[in-house]
């Protein structure tokens, strides 16, 4: 699909609505991010579904993920991860997602890693990205950071701070903290109960396919969806 232009690739797309889905710019922008994925090192492996919770002890149902692409390099003992965002908010290499996924890559691997790198296509910025490495012990230490976070979300009084990270969150519907975030600046007094039934009253975003999610475990005929 890469090599076709705008029109073909459109056709392509079932009950594509009346409106242009496909620029020759963007057809250029990620044709230039395969170039430079070619030139990469190692075994490739594209939408990899991994585990971080399972490689840090949590239950493999709390904490996973999709990557866009994990490289397995044995001889040069390297693990990479790289992740396209298309967007032209700058992104770090150093984020948490990134890390995420390389520790779920781990089971990939039939070897310890030497070197871990994470890197960031971002074709409107930068079509060479950014990137940045770990050693696996500093993966390892960030790994058992995340897992002691992750726990302390799983009691029923477990405190909550709302900010920017709830975007990705799936239980802010339910959410008082969020609420009270949100409706910050109104003239709404600060008791459960004078805010009432909010639901109808707040429009929230549904998180992106690629992010990393946590969830509780529920029951089976109500559990909620992880993202991928």
């Amino acid at each position: 699909m890469l090599d076709l232009s705008p029109a073909h690739v459109y056709k392509l797309i079932p009950n594509a609505p009346d409106f242009k889905l496909v620029t020759q710019e963007m057809i250029n922008l990620i044709t230039g991010v395969k170039q430079e994925v070619l030139k990469l090192p190692g075994q490739l492996l594209v939408e990899k579904r991994v585990n971080p919770g399972r490689v840090i002890g949590l239950d493999p149902d709390l904490l996973w993920g999709t990557s866009d692409l994990v490289f397995i390099d044995k001889p040069a003992k390297t693990l990479h991860i790289a992740d396209l965002k298309f967007g032209k908010s700058p992104v770090s290499p150093k984020s948490d997602q990134l890390k995420l996924y390389a520790l779920g890559s781990l089971e990939l691997c039939d070897f310890e890693p030497e070197t871990v790198i994470t890197t960031i296509f971002q074709p409107r910025i930068n079509i060479e990205g950014k990137s940045h490495g770990y050693s696996y012990d500093e993966l390892m230490v960030f790994g058992k950071d995340i897992k002691i976070k992750a726990e302390a979300t799983l009691p029923e009084d477990a405190p909550r701070t709302a900010g920017s990270h709830c975007f990705w969150c799936l239980a802010k519907r339910d959410c008082f903290e969020y609420r009270r975030m949100t409706l910050k600046g109104f003239d709404v007094a600060d008791d459960d109960d004078d805010f009432g039934d909010l639901d109808s009253g707040i429009q929230v975003a549904d998180p992106e396919p690629e992010q990393i999610s946590i969830t509780k475990p529920v029951e089976p005929d109500k559990k909620l969806s992880n993202v991928e």
